[in-house]
This record gives C-alpha cells, sequence and structure tokens, in this order.
C-alpha cells in the first residue's frame, strides 16, 4: 500500500510538471500587445498604396500615428477629417500618418478598386497599408484580449516608443452633440503630437 501510495505521488508530480510546462509554454508564445513606453515592433509584410512598403524603423526620427480604418464604418468616416487636419497641419514639421486597411466582417474580399476611391474621396495623402488578414491589427491589438473597436490608433516617438493609445471609436474637431468624448480625444491626439514634436524639433536645432 505504501509503494503504490509513492508511486501514485510521484506520478501526480509529473503530471503537474509536465501541465505547467505546457503552461508556460502557450503564454511564452502569447502575442503581447504594446505597453506605453515599448520600442514598437515593425510591421508584418503587407501591401501599400500611395507609398513603399513603410518601416517604423526607417521612420525613426519622425512622430508617427497609425490609425486603422475599414470601409462604411461611421466612426472612421467621422475621424477622416481628423487625419487630414493633422497632415496638413504637421506632415512639414516631421508627423508620418499611416492609415490601415483592415476589411470587415474579417475574411472578406475586399474590392481595390473601391479601396481606391474611398482613399481618394476621403483625400488621404498619406501611405495606406492593406491589412486584408488582419496580420498586424492582430499582432499590435487583438493579441491582450477582446476590443470593443478595431479602429485604434497608436502614437509614436522620435524613438519608435509607443507613447499614446486611443483605443477606437472615433475624433474630431467640430462638436456635435453627444459626441463630448470625440472633440476631448482630438485635443488630447493634437496637443500630444505638438508635444512630440516640439521636442524632437528642439533637439535637431541643437
Amino acid at each position: 500500500m505504501e509503494k503504490k501510495g509513492l508511486h501514485g505521488s510521484f506520478y501526480n508530480l509529473i503530471k503537474f510538471l509536465i501541465v505547467s510546462i505546457i503552461v508556460c509554454f502557450l503564454s511564452c508564445q502569447k502575442q503581447k500587445c504594446p505597453n506605453l513606453g515599448d520600442q514598437f515592433a515593425d510591421f508584418s509584410p503587407i501591401e501599400w498604396l500611395q507609398a513603399p512598403a513603410q518601416s517604423i524603423y526607417k521612420l525613426k526620427g519622425n512622430i508617427i500615428l497609425i490609425r486603422w480604418w475599414t470601409d462604411e464604418c461611421i466612426y472612421c468616416v467621422n475621424s477622416s477629417d481628423a487625419l487630414n487636419i493633422w497632415y496638413d497641419k504637421y506632415h512639414s514639421k516631421g508627423l508620418e500618418i499611416l492609415g490601415i486597411y483592415h476589411p470587415k466582417p474579417r475574411g472578406r474580399k475586399p474590392n481595390m478598386e473601391e479601396i481606391r476611391e474611398y482613399v481618394q474621396e476621403k483625400g488621404f495623402h498619406f501611405p495606406i497599408g492593406l491589412d486584408l488578414d488582419w496580420v498586424n491589427l492582430d499582432k499590435y491589438w487583438n493579441a491582450c484580449g477582446e476590443k470593443e473597436f478595431t479602429s485604434v490608433s497608436f502614437l509614436i516617438d522620435k524613438a519608435g516608443r509607443l507613447v499614446f493609445v486611443h483605443e477606437g471609436g472615433e475624433y474630431h474637431q467640430d462638436y456635435h452633440e453627444g459626441h463630448e468624448d470625440c472633440v476631448k480625444d482630438f485635443y488630447i491626439l493634437d496637443s500630444t503630437i505638438q508635444k512630440l514634436l516640439e521636442d524632437r524639433n528642439t533637439r535637431i536645432q541643437r
């Protein structure tokens, strides 16, 4: 009886160790979303419109705003003016805007000509990445849990570090009743961009 008890305890210990190793392995394999202050990992390869392939590494020294958007999304439509305002106002001072298109629902095969027409209609002059399989959206955003929005925005400083995350929905300059948070978010982003550009350009002048 004593030997059987010892064998049983040893078996349970081995089983516990194996399960622990498997859990640890799976946890290590799970993609982590970037945290504020982290170096922002470069894009997984995707096709780009209006520009050659973009790279976070090659854009270091500039301030980078990345916004995921899709067609037939009211939040994306309402935020498009803000992207154009910032591009016109700050691009010459060192702001790079990257619009990343992702089709909805996931897996839908979009009409490429319609995407190009949408980009022209909205007056986007900045690079547009085509994240058709959500590879980068999953990598940066969906990997760390279920999200309310996929229209996320990331603001990256001149050193390539993540400094601000807008978790989706919309932001715009014009006030509409019930959209107080959207206007507030616009000015938070605007002031953050200004501060980052001031720091970048002051150091360049020195």
